[in-house]
């Protein structure tokens, strides 16, 4: 039910709900397929960092976030093809650099995911040949930033 939920909550996202026109019926919305260059996109995985109490000193708590971002540097097929990808919003992306400028590598992940996000993106192709990214995005046009966060989430039409 969840699983069938979802699906239908993120193809609602990319096109719409069906309307009927006449006698046919077509999408609310027309998607886009957007391509950028691999070497413009700054593709980032949340990753969750759970410590168990018992790994802890008594009385102390997890001092790191629990979630972390990793930079993904393979964009092969397999990794990236169906992934549902946030773009962060431009005003993130500035203050998570200007951050790690001035704190060195001490990054601040959550001024990425924490600060919402300009959208979604569903990975449809990604040619390695051609050094080129394809994205489904709900709508035509340049993306706000092309710094993406990825999770776990997939979806196939």
């Amino acid at each position: 039910f969840r699983r069938s939920n979802r699906a239908t909550s993120i193809r609602r996202y990319f096109h719409g709900d069906v309307i009927k026109s006449g006698d046919n019926f077509a999408n609310q919305y027309t998607s886009s397929a957007i391509e950028i260059p691999l070497s413009q996109v700054t593709l980032y995985k949340l990753v969750t960092v759970d410590l168990a109490a018992s790994m802890l000193p008594v009385g102390q708590l997890q001092s790191t976030d629990p979630v972390q971002i990793q930079q993904i540097h393979d964009f092969s097929e397999g990794v990236l093809h169906h992934q549902v990808c946030a773009v962060c919003h431009p005003d993130a992306v500035e203050k998570y650099n200007s951050n790690n400028e001035h704190a060195g590598e001490d990054k601040k992940a959550r001024d990425l995911y924490l600060n919402g996000v300009a959208g979604f993106v569903k990975v449809e192709k990604v040619d390695l040949d051609k050094g080129i990214l394809r994205f489904l995005s709900p709508c035509g046009g340049e993306l706000p930033s092309k710094t993406l966060l990825m999770g776990d989430i997939t979806w196939m039409e």
